[in-house]
C-alpha cells in the first residue's frame, strides 16, 4: 500500500497496490486472500474505486465510514481466526502493526513478517528509479535556515526529550533538514533516504550517485557522514551497535526499523511529537516570503489559463479535460522558478469532478461542455514554495441544485475565513463551520477541509490539526 517511508505519494516502483488491484487512489490498503480481495479506502476514492476495481474480484469497504464502519483488523481477526496475516514489514508503520496484533490476540491469529515482499516476486516488469533524478542544494536564500543550525536545533530538542539518537525515516521531512531537494517521486521533491543524529554525528543514508556537484560540499559543512541507502538497516542491526534512547516518528517509521532496533536500544520514544514536524510546518519569515511570491506567480498562470477557457468556450471550440489540463501547465511553466507540477492536476467536468482525486486519460476523458460543473484542482511545485488551488465554474447556465451546491461551498469559504478563534485551537474544532451550509441543506462532501504545504516540498504537509 506504501512505500518503506509511508509516502502518501510513492514511486513507480511501490505501486504495489496499483499492480495487484489496479486501483490508483493514493490511499488504500489492499488484503489478498487465498479465493478474494479486499481494498479499504477513504470516502474520497470509494467512487473512483467502484470504477476501477473487478467487483467480481475484490469488494469495498470505506475507512472512517460515518456509520458501520468495518475496521480491516478486526474483519482479519473474524474471517481468519488462528490464521497468519504476512505483511512486508518495510511498508507498514509500527502503529499499524501494533493494531493489527492487539486485535488479532484475542482470535489467535498472527502478523507475520516476512523477508520478501511476495508482489515483489510476480511483479516481473517492476519499474526502476531512474538515475537522472538528480539531488540538489536548497540554499539557505531560499530555506531561511542552515542544515547545521536545524541539527543544533534537533539536538537541543533531544536533550529536551532526553533521547540519544533520532532516527528520520520521512522523505520530507529529511529533505528539510538537511536542505536538499530531489525527484525521486514524481511531484514530490524528494529523494529516498534515512538519517540518523546523535549528540556528536549526523549520517545521511542516500545514494551519494544522484548528488549535484555542489551536494557533497554542503553536507561537509554541516557534518554530515553520507552512508549508501541500503546500509541503514545494516548499521541499525550492526552487532557492536548501541543507540541508547531513540527518538523515531511513528507516522512514517516502519516495523521493520523496530525490529531492527531490538535489543539495540534503551528504549524508543515514539509517543512525542517528531522534532522536524513542527519547525517544517511552522514556516520561517523567508520561507513565508516564497510561499507569498510563488502563490502570486502561480495565481498568474490559473487566472490566464482560466480567462484562456472562457474564450475557448465562448467559442464553442471543443476541449477535452485533458487538454484543458495540459495548457494549465503550459501556464504554470512560463513562470519564473516553475519546478513542476506539485500533484496530478484533477480536471474533471461533470460526475468526473466529483472523484475527489480524478485522474482524465486522454483515451476516455470528456469533453468539457456548458451544462455541468468543471473542476480544476491543481498546483505547482516552485524553487520557493508549493500551491495547490481549486476553482469550480460553469460555462453555460447553472440549474437552481448546482447554484445552491455552489453557493453553500462559498458560503462555507466566507464563514472559516471570517472566524475569530483562540490560539492552539486545532482544525478538527473549526471544520464544522466550513460545513454548516451544507449540512443545512443535508448535503456534505467526504474529505478534510484543508492542509498545510511545504516549502517546495510536499503538496500536504502535518501535522493536522
Amino acid at each position: 500500500s506504501g512505500d518503506a517511508h509511508n509516502s502518501e505519494y510513492v514511486a513507480d516502483q511501490d505501486k504495489r497496490r496499483e499492480f495487484i488491484s489496479d486501483f490508483t487512489g493514493s490511499a488504500g490498503l489492499v488484503v489478498v486472500g487465498t479465493s478474494h480481495a479486499w481494498l479499504w479506502t477513504d470516502g474520497r476514492y470509494t467512487l473512483q474505486a467502484s470504477q476501477e476495481l473487478d467487483s467480481e474480484l475484490f469488494s469495498v469497504y470505506q475507512t472512517r465510514a460515518p456509520t458501520d464502519e468495518v475496521k480491516v483488523e478486526e474483519f482479519l481477526a473474524k474471517t481468519l481466526p488462528k490464521g497468519r496475516v504476512g505483511v512486508d514489514p518495510t511498508v507498514i508503520s509500527m502503529p499499524v502493526a501494533r493494531k493489527f496484533q492487539t486485535t488479532f490476540k484475542p482470535s489467535g491469529a498472527e502478523l507475520v513478517a516476512v523477508t520478501e515482499n511476495l508482489i515483489d516476486r510476480v511483479w516481473r516488469d517492476r519499474p526502476t528509479l531512474p538515475a537522472s533524478a538528480k539531488i540538489v542544494v536548497q540554499p539557505e536564500s531560499l530555506s531561511g535556515k542552515s542544515t547545521a543550525q536545524k541539527l543544533t536545533d534537533m539536538r537541543a530538542a533531544m536533550t529536551q526529550q532526553g533521547v540519544n539518537t533520532l532516527v528520520a525515516s520521512a522523505l520530507d521531512d529529511i529533505a528539510w533538514l538537511f536542505n536538499l531537494r530531489g525527484a525521486d517521486v514524481d511531484y514530490n521533491p524528494v529523494f529516498f533516504s534515512y538519517a540518523v543524529v546523535t549528540s556528536s554525528a549526523a549520517t545521511l543514508y542516500v545514494d551519494s550517485g544522484k548528488f549535484a556537484p555542489d551536494v557533497a560540499a554542503s553536507l561537509t559543512a554541516a557534518n554530515v557522514t553520507v552512508k549508501p541507502y541500503t546500509a541503514f538497516f545494516d548499521d541499525l542491526r550492526a552487532p557492536a551497535s548501541s543507540h541508547g534512547c531513540v527518538w523515531v516518528d511513528p507516522t512514517s517509521c516502519s516495523w521493520a526499523i523496530y525490529l531492527a532496533l531490538e535489543g539495540k536500544t534503551t528504549g524508543i520514544v515514539d509517543n512525542a511529537l517528531f522534532p522536524v514536524k513542527l519547525p517544517k510546518a511552522l514556516k520561517n519569515p523567508v520561507e513565508l516570503e516564497g510561499l507569498r511570491q510563488s502563490h502570486l506567480r502561480d495565481a498568474v498562470a490559473v487566472c490566464s489559463f482560466l480567462h484562456w477557457m472562457e474564450g475557448v468556450m465562448a467559442k464553442g471550440t471543443p476541449i477535452t479535460e485533458v487538454e484543458a489540463s495540459d495548457r494549465l501547465e503550459q501556464f504554470r511553466s512560463e513562470q519564473a522558478q516553475f519546478m513542476g507540477l506539485s500533484f496530478a492536476t484533477i480536471s474533471g467536468y461533470g460526475p468526473n469532478g466529483a472523484i475527489v482525486h480524478y485522474h482524465a486519460d486522454k483515451d476516455k476523458c470528456a469533453t468539457i461542455g456548458k451544462d455541468a460543473f468543471y473542476l480544476v484542482d491543481s498546483g505547482g511545485q516552485y524553487s520557493d514554495g508549493t500551491t495547490d488551488v481549486t476553482r469550480t465554474v460553469h460555462y453555460g447556465t447553472p440549474t437552481a441544485l448546482q447554484k445552491k451546491c455552489w453557493t453553500r461551498v462559498m458560503q462555507g469559504h466566507i464563514q472559516l475565513s471570517s472566524l475569530k478563534f483562540p490560539k492552539g485551537t486545532p482544525g478538527s474544532r473549526v471544520d464544522a463551520i466550513a460545513r454548516a451550509a451544507l449540512w443545512n441543506d443535508c448535503l456534505d462532501f467526504a474529505h478534510g477541509v484543508g492542509h498545510g504545504v511545504g516549502s517546495f516540498l510536499n503538496v500536504h504537509e502535518g501535522p493536522h490539526g
